[in-house]
C-alpha cells in the first residue's frame, strides 16, 4: 500500500492529543475497525500492543491481528510492526506541533502498510485514500470530546 499522509488541526493542547494517540486500549471505542487491543508491555518511552481488526471495503472483508511497538520522542509518536500473520510492514508516525495558540495542535500523520493478503494494489490505495480523512477526524473528535 502506498504511504498515507494527512494533517489535521485539533482544539486541544499537544499533550492531551498525545494521550489519545497512546491510549491504544480505547481505540475500539472510536475506531470501528479496531475490535480489540491489548497492551502487552510498556517499553522505554512507549509500549507494545496487540491489535485485532476487521475491515470491509469494496466487497473485501479482512480480519487480522498485528503487534505494534510505539515509541515516543517529545512531540513525535512512531510505531513499527513487531509481528503479524498478514502484514509485512506497518510503520508510521504522528508529529505534533502547536497550532495558532497553545490550546491547538497541528497533527501530521504518516503511515505505510504492506500486506501479504491477495488485495489488488489499486483497491489498497483507494481504501487508504478514503479511510485516512475519516480516521483523522475520529482522533480529533475523540480528543475534543475528552479534553
Amino acid at each position: 500500500m502506498p504511504k498515507s499522509t494527512g494533517e489535521i488541526e485539533v482544539f486541544v493542547p499537544k499533550e492531551d492529543f498525545k494521550k489519545v494517540i497512546l491510549d491504544v486500549e480505547k481505540y475500539p471505542d472510536f475506531l470501528d475497525e479496531v475490535k480489540e487491543v491489548e497492551v502487552i508491555s510498556p517499553i522505554e518511552k512507549g509500549l507494545v500492543a496487540k491489535f485485532r481488526v476487521e475491515v470491509a471495503f469494496a466487497g473485501t472483508e479482512v480480519k487480522t491481528e498485528y503487534t505494534l511497538a510505539y515509541r515516543v520522542d517529545g512531540d513525535l509518536v512512531e510505531w513499527s510492526l513487531e509481528g503479524s500473520p498478514d502484514l509485512t510492514e506497518n510503520r508510521g508516525s504522528w508529529t505534533l506541533s502547536e497550532g495558532d495558540d497553545e490550546d491547538e495542535t497541528r497533527a501530521e500523520y504518516e503511515a505505510e502498510l504492506v500486506t501479504s493478503l491477495p488485495i489488488p494494489p489499486n483497491i489498497q490505495a483507494m481504501f487508504a485514500e478514503q479511510a485516512l480523512p475519516e480516521m483523522l477526524e475520529k482522533f480529533r473528535d475523540r480528543a475534543e470530546e475528552l479534553f
